[in-house]
């Protein structure tokens, strides 16, 4: 069986339609926890009338602590094998569980495509290429390097989790954070198994541009947080052995648009706050002139961030910003 946590706060306008999907699974052995975190619309009283009217539904009601406090309560209350995440802006298609689970329950994780839809009504949908089981190894770096670069890996919806696991080794998501908790939990999990499952599939249609998104949010701290997650990613591939000379190349070029994002991306009054100190005493610099063509920016650019030209960015910001 698998335990659907969905964490919810002032989402009536889409959680019907939510719950409706999970209702209307295929496979029909799941149980849905509706984690209710101190919602002031109709969002509470929706999720008792589903589990009035399906006893598969089981709500809990709480002050408002933040998504990652709504999840970590739907695990404590997890009895399946497996837990799935989903978030209640979402929705499912009806084959979603069913095509997990296809191949067997014989993994401790499995990982689908989702379906992005964007509040213009456009659609992009990121999938694996293949259905295929493997082990966490050097010699399939390109296949997990392939999943990371499709973004499959950093949020915790259209994924099963073994709940023994998730249980055994203490995991729950860091409450107080906002931002890039998916990743944190998700490479956690990684962390203590050894293989994995790709399925060639999306049915996990996640909304984007909903509301007030974290995407369209300026977060003043979000050059420490980005950085932060990348040493997480990184941390990762060098303990389990998966670091080769494309994954270098792919981290690399995501280091270079943290740096040059956190470098350009702020209102001139944050950098009366050190900013400029604390991306260019950054220690990987050094290494980023080994990877000069993984960004398009001016020559200028880069040259004045591989010099860590503390001055140069002061006095250009402080006339052009």
């Amino acid at each position: 069986m698998i335990s659907i946590i969905v964490p919810v706060h002032n989402t009536e306008a889409y959680l019907s339609t939510c719950l409706d999907s999970v209702r209307s699974q295929t496979r029909e052995d799941w149980t849905c926890i509706i984690v209710d975190d101190g919602s002031t619309d109709c969002s509470g009283e929706i999720c008792d009338q589903y589990a009035v009217a399906d006893k598969r539904f089981v709500p809990v009601h709480q002050s408002k602590a933040g998504v990652s406090a709504a999840r970590n309560a739907g695990i404590e209350k997890a009895r399946d094998e497996f837990i799935c995440f989903m978030d209640a802006d979402d929705y499912l298609e009806q084959d979603f569980l069913e095509k997990m689970t296809s191949e067997g329950d014989d993994v401790d994780f499995v990982t689908s495509g989702q379906i992005r839809n964007f509040h213009d009504g456009k659609t992009k949908i990121l999938q694996p290429s293949i259905t295929r089981d493997y082990l966490i190894e050097k010699e399939e770096s390109l296949s997990f390097l392939a999943l990371e670069k499709k973004l499959l890996l950093y949020a915790v919806h259209e994924k099963l989790f073994r709940t023994d696991i998730v249980r055994k080794n203490n995991l729950r998501f860091p409450e107080g954070c906002s931002y890039g908790e998916d990743l944190l939990f998700t490479f956690s999990y990684l962390n203590h198994i050894q293989r994995i499952r790709q399925v060639s599939y999306s049915g996990y249609h996640y909304r984007i541009g909903t509301g007030d998104t974290l995407s369209t949010i300026h977060r003043p701290h979000q050059f420490e947080e980005d950085y932060f997650q990348w040493n997480v990613i990184s941390a990762f591939y060098r303990q389990k052995g998966l670091v080769t000379r494309e994954s270098e190349k792919y981290h690399a070029r995501r280091l270079w648009g943290i740096v040059y994002d956190g470098l350009f991306a702020y209102p001139k009054q944050e950098y009366k706050k050190g900013y400029i100190e604390k991306i260019l005493d950054i220690p990987e610099i050094e290494s980023l002139r080994y990877f000069q063509d993984e960004i398009n920016c001016s020559d200028w650019i880069k040259k004045a961030i591989l010099r860590r030209d503390k001055l140069f960015f002061k006095a250009f910001f402080k006339f052009y910003k």
